[in-house]
């Protein structure tokens, strides 16, 4: 029993005759009673059982008194060894599954014991009641004694201790082991908050830092701050990296913290944290001004804006600064531009900025004190506008600066004048009013043969002598326009003097008398020019004075310059009848027929007409002074090739300059007083007979031999000059240039011509013959088998029963500005090189796309010739050869019959094949069942031979045959028609 011995009785029925009184003994009885007890006394201490010897008496009634075991009755004794045994095991009950939690005050859950001595487990835990308050203890007890509990634990933890303990616990009495089992989950705080993050700490705002970047402590003291709860193990790993901007001037560095309990497993972040290096200088340019632009010979201005900015603050020296930069044309609050650095797409890209329409060009970085240079796409045209440009430079580290300037374009080249000398009669006081006195009012206008301005255009120059300006208002318009010239007035060196309004003021009359002595002008602004008078007391009635006269021409901006002429003064009251007389001839001084020359003067019988005879000469009778010019046009093509190209364009290129002034004058086909590319144009279309002269320009040009012609520039030249019909003396010859004509080959009319060099090389083109079928657009290959030394070559193209596509380049660049489709048929073509061209026989020049017209041949559709422009071919020599075509055959070995072109088809098809000698053939088609469709008997010509078949004459569609016999030879092909 729990609380005490238990002891255990022998069955008195052993103990039948023993007597009834014997009482009840302990296992130390020895008073022979009827039984016997045993008590868990009997087994020692430590033994699974005890052995106890019992003695057993016997009786019998010797005194036969009837009483059993008193005096007188016979005894005897036996004994036996007893063996006791507790038969009732001990009993243990464990507490219930318990849960605890890793923040609760239990030491280490429990606390580890020592190894109990009859277990000899090395996990055994010692019994300590203080360890299980949370979980509880066994219920235990035994027969024979208290069961002393022992326990130990087998442990399913994570890292963090965390999971559940299988706790057994066991208790051992008198050979019995009793055993029970508590599952104890080990979970984390019931109490305790997750691990949080402080918000404050996770800002993205950059930390300042050196150019080195932040420190190991740096990085650790700004880490993200949070609170862990009691069983967390929370983890860091942090990782680095670093940006460099412009090339390192300024740098930012990324770290990256991440988080991870150990505990649970759960992971935080990434954060980040901005380190930077903080350049707050910004870049500085080195000035900020407005400026000025002067337009150029056209009254143009390519606008090149420059601007250089420095930064130094940055972590290095040589990075690369951004721009945007606006630009404001015309200044009127609208954006016409924008250069960025920022600008990715296609340049003039357009885009809407601030409501503006703003085309975008790239800008590229400069580096500290590298210059910004950026060309606006647009000439400005005007003599004077305003305009405005916004600058904006930035390190690349939020620091910028900007520039507002306006930059002005403005005319500030005067005007060229070209000045012709006079001759004229000297007459009276012009007015009549004044002393008879020798004398001539001329204009100043008048002795300008041309003069030329940029902006102003020549009606609009202003004239006067000796660079004295009169007193005018020159007021201009937005656009750069007059609005107004002063009034008529005289003036001299320093200005107006008196005005010419009103004839009746004392101002006026000394003036007048001033200015008939010759010492002051008198200003018309109708006129735009002033007059002067000259006065010759010194010459004699029949003879002449020259003077020296230096005439101004002023334009709108009253820019300025000069020129120096002569005047021939004549004292003749009646001038008499006379003659001019001169000749017409080319630079190499063959003279030229049917030139027209005529003089001009302000008399009612002039102008007055004569033509130049077979060797230039021209003779004509005048009675006053005249003008004379000279005129010949029509014959644009004369003398004019591809060969004059050639020579042009190694001008424009510098390989051999043309250093004859009048060779320059011929290659200005467009008479803008330049060589250019452009003349090239119009030279090349009248040679490909698509203009029929110049546009601008007349066929032929005539400069007055007496001018000093400048090799280098002979813009502008004159062509009129001034004949006096009694001075003896007179240079009135002419030079004759052909335009367009610069190798001075122009036959027409003119004695004694310039031999052409010429040789007996043949340029011969070459083409594959081949087969075209109707509405076929085929690619021909130009090659030639001699092209070797060609500077050039030119010349007609029939296509006969054919048109042309276009023209593609092979060896030679050769396009459509190489090429003239008059219609009807009819190519020319013109090539011009810089340098001689040499290819191999077999390689294709060009290529020549047409279309034909009906089925033919290759050598039925081409054919060269001089009909509009001549077949001419030059070599490095500049010589001129021949041009033909070779149409290449291949032999033909056997019979072929060809693919039928197109297949499958549902118009029309052709059907081909070569023979290698004139024979009859015939050409069978049938339907896939084997019927004959239809046959055609050919009297095949050698080469290629081309049938063409239509729907219609097949007469049903799907999949056919078409059969080619000739004589022993038969093949056959499919052929699909399709609706």
């Amino acid at each position: 029993r729990p609380d005490g011995p238990l002891c255990g009785n022998i069955g008195n029925n052993t103990f039948s005759n023993a007597p009834s009184t014997a009482p009840n003994n302990s296992s130390s009885d020895t008073d022979f009673g009827e039984f016997v007890k045993f008590c868990c006394a009997d087994i020692p201490d430590g033994e699974a059982y005890g052995i106890v010897q019992v003695e057993m008496r016997v009786w019998d009634d010797g005194n036969k008194d009837g009483i059993i075991g008193n005096d007188g009755d016979n005894w005897n004794l036996t004994w036996a060894n007893v063996r006791v045994d507790c038969k009732i095991p001990p009993v243990i009950t464990c507490p219930p599954d318990a849960t605890i939690y890793c923040d609760w005050a239990i030491p280490s859950n429990p606390q580890s014991g020592s190894p109990g001595s009859d277990i000899g487990e090395s996990k055994t835990k010692l019994v300590d009641p203080a360890d299980f308050v949370k979980t509880g203890i066994p219920t235990a007890y035994g027969v024979c004694v208290k069961p002393v509990i022992r326990y130990w634990d087998r442990e399913f933890f994570n890292q963090c201790d965390l999971g559940y303990i299988m706790r057994t616990f066991v208790i051992k009495e008198k050979g019995y082991t009793r055993t029970c089992v508590q599952r104890i989950d080990v979970l984390q705080s019931l109490t305790a908050a997750p691990w949080v993050f402080i918000p404050s700490s996770l800002s993205t705002t950059p930390i300042p830092t050196t150019c080195d970047g932040p420190t190991e402590a740096n990085i650790k003291s700004n880490a993200p701050k949070y609170t862990a709860g009691p069983c967390d193990v929370i983890g860091v790993s942090t990782k680095q990296w670093q940006f460099d901007f412009e090339d390192g001037v300024c740098r930012k560095w990324k770290v990256e913290y991440k988080y991870v309990n150990w505990c649970t497993g759960e992971e935080r972040g990434p954060y980040y944290k901005y380190f930077i290096y903080e350049d707050t200088k910004a870049p500085e340019f080195t000035s900020c001004r407005d400026t000025m632009y002067a337009v150029d010979a056209n009254c143009e201005a390519m606008v090149m804006l420059e601007k250089t900015a420095v930064d130094t603050s940055g972590c290095i020296t040589t990075g690369w600064l951004k721009w945007e930069v606006y630009v404001d044309l015309w200044a009127d609050g609208t954006n016409d531009y924008l250069f960025s650095s920022f600008h990715s797409g296609p340049d003039g890209a357009v885009q809407i900025i601030g409501g503006d329409e703003v085309k975008v060009y790239k800008a590229n970085p400069t580096s500290s004190g590298g210059k910004l240079k950026i060309t606006i796409p647009e000439k400005i045209v005007g003599k004077m506008s305003n305009h405005k440009v916004s600058w904006k430079v930035t390190d690349g580290c939020h620091n910028f600066t900007t520039c507002h300037e306006g930059f002005m374009v403005t005319d500030k080249k005067a005007p060229t004048p070209v000045c012709v000398p006079l001759s004229t009669a000297l007459m009276q006081d012009p007015d009549g009013s004044g002393p008879l006195l020798p004398m001539v009012e001329l204009w100043a206008i008048d002795f300008m043969v041309k003069a030329y301005d940029n902006c102003t255009d020549e009606d609009d120059l202003l004239y006067t002598f000796d660079d004295w300006a009169p007193q005018i208002e020159l007021k201009l318009d937005a656009n750069g326009n007059p609005m107004s010239v002063d009034h008529p007035h005289f003036f001299g060196a320093n200005g107006g003097v008196a005005s010419a309004v009103n004839p009746n003021t004392s101002a006026y009359a000394s003036a007048r008398a001033q200015y008939l002595a010759g010492n002051l002008q008198l200003w018309i602004p109708a006129n735009r020019s002033s007059a002067k008078v000259w006065v010759a007391t010194d010459v004699a009635p029949g003879e002449y004075k020259e003077v020296d006269v230096h005439v101004t021409v002023w334009d709108k901006k009253l820019n300025h310059d000069y020129c120096w002429t002569s005047l021939k003064l004549l004292n003749s009251n009646e001038p008499g009848a006379g003659t001019v007389s001169g000749r017409v001839k080319t630079e190499n001084g063959q003279g030229v027929k049917d030139v027209a020359i005529t003089a001009t003067a302000s008399q009612p019988e002039y102008p007055r007409t004569v033509m130049t005879d077979q060797s230039g000469q021209y003779e004509m009778q005048v009675s006053v002074p005249v003008d004379l010019s000279a005129k010949r046009d029509g014959d644009d093509l004369n003398g004019v090739s591809t060969l004059d190209l050639v020579m042009i364009q190694r001008h424009i290129l510098g390989i051999q300059p043309l250093t004859s002034p009048y060779k320059l004058i011929a290659a200005d086909a467009n008479n803008d007083g330049k060589v250019t590319a452009s003349d090239l144009t119009e030279i090349r279309k009248l040679v490909l007979g698509l203009t029929a002269g110049y546009p601008n320009n007349e066929s032929w040009r005539f400069p007055i031999e007496a001018q000093t012609m400048d090799a280098e520039n002979p813009f502008p030249f004159v062509e009129h000059m001034d004949a006096m019909p009694v001075l003896p003396g007179q240079n009135l010859n002419f030079v004759a240039v052909k335009i367009g004509d610069v190798n001075g080959n122009v036959t027409t009319g003119i004695q004694g011509s310039v031999a052409e060099a010429r040789n007996n090389n043949t340029l011969t083109f070459a083409v594959d013959e081949k087969s075209v079928a109707m509405f076929e657009t085929v690619s021909i290959p130009v090659m030639a088998s001699n092209f070797k030394d060609v500077m050039g070559f030119q010349y007609t193209m029939n296509l006969n029963g054919a048109s042309l596509v276009e023209v593609l380049a092979g060896k030679l660049e050769m396009n459509a500005a190489n090429t003239g489709d008059l219609g009807n048929g009819v190519v020319t073509m013109s090539y011009a090189s810089n340098e001689s061209v040499s290819a191999t026989a077999n390689e294709v020049l060009f290529t020549v796309v047409v279309k034909a017209a009906r089925n033919m041949n290759v050598s039925e559709m081409l054919s060269l010739n001089s009909e509009v422009t001549p077949a001419e071919s030059y070599n490095s020599d500049l010589a001129v050869g021949k041009v033909g075509l070779e149409v290449r055959t291949a032999p033909v070995a056997g019979i072929e019959l060809f693919q039928n072109e197109p297949n499958p088809f549902k118009g029309q098809t052709t059907v081909s094949f070569m023979m290698p000698e004139a024979a009859k053939a015939k050409l069978s088609i049938y339907d896939v069942t084997g019927k004959l469709v239809t046959v055609r008997n050919i009297d095949a010509a050698k080469g290629m031979n081309s049938e063409v078949f239509t729907r219609e004459q097949l007469g049903t569609s799907g999949v056919m045959y078409y059969t080619l016999t000739s004589g022993e030879f038969s093949a056959t092909k499919k052929m699909i028609v399709v609706e």
